[in-house]
């Protein structure tokens, strides 16, 4: 006959193991969201330094436009 001492270690136990288990899958779980986590910071870096760029870019284009339309002013205004 089983008594109750063995019936209460037995069903702690495989409480204990059926936890484990699932702090293991939550464990992975979170391993793989901070994983992809970190690649959309790193793509959000990237982003952000190819818009700082293109920002320069445009900056420097549109002040060659200005200044070609203020010469271009001030040729006109010269005549």
């Amino acid at each position: 006959m089983v008594n109750l001492t063995e019936t209460t270690v037995a069903i702690a136990a495989t409480t204990f193991i059926v936890i484990l288990i699932i702090l293991a899958k939550l464990s992975k779980q979170m391993d793989e969201l901070t994983t992809i986590m970190k690649q959309i910071i790193r793509k959000l870096v990237q982003q952000d330094e190819t818009n700082k760029w293109t920002e320069t870019l445009l900056k420097e284009k549109f002040e060659k436009v200005i200044n070609k339309i203020e010469e271009q002013t001030k040729l006109n205004g010269n005549k």
